[in-house]
């Protein structure tokens, strides 16, 4: 519903104006249909126009897992982002363009589009999924390995080092 309604303000009036600076009942909408708890619904409320456009502009957060904790991941993003003019429309148009092209599902989409815009460049930046047995969990490994600071990564997706996990080797990287 909400997300129908930024893309009606974004056919109307294009893309500087679909950033402009949502009204209290669009902020409240968004809050209500996302399932937001009580201390993130006023973050965002207490976020100027232009960090609550940004927060706005990635769309829903139903397929998060916390989308209370999701919420103010993307104000602290919106915050950190230089600026409007820096260009985040275009990122989460390539954001959505390679979930299209791409073929992930939906839950693995969501993880993507609720990473920070420097997490999302990293992924994208390892190129497309198409030759990749399960492109949802090579996304969900690509996601991982850049929150890991992992550069690059293996081709296709799959995680270094192989099953296990656990414990960490302390962080040596040798």
């Amino acid at each position: 519903q909400v997300l129908a309604q930024a893309h009606q303000v974004f056919r109307r009036s294009g893309p500087a104006a679909a950033m402009a600076e949502p009204s209290r009942q669009e902020v409240d909408d968004f809050i209500r249909s996302n399932d937001i708890d009580d201390r993130a619904a006023a973050d965002l409320r207490n976020c100027s126009g232009d960090i609550q456009a940004k927060v706005l502009a990635r769309g829903e957060l139903s397929t998060a897992r916390n989308p209370s904790a999701a919420l103010l991941a993307r104000i602290r993003d919106a915050r950190s982002s230089p600026s409007i003019a820096g260009g985040s429309g275009n990122s989460s148009q390539e954001v959505e363009d390679f979930i299209r092209s791409n073929d992930v599902d939906e839950s693995a989409a969501g993880m993507l589009r609720s990473c920070s815009p420097t997490i999302q460049r990293t992924v994208l930046s390892r190129g497309e999924l198409k030759t990749a047995r399960n492109p949802s969990s090579a996304l969900l490994s690509r996601i991982r390995d850049a929150k890991l600071g992992i550069p690059g990564g293996p081709p296709g997706g799959s995680s270094y080092g192989g099953g296990g996990g656990g414990g960490g080797d302390g962080g040596g990287g040798q």
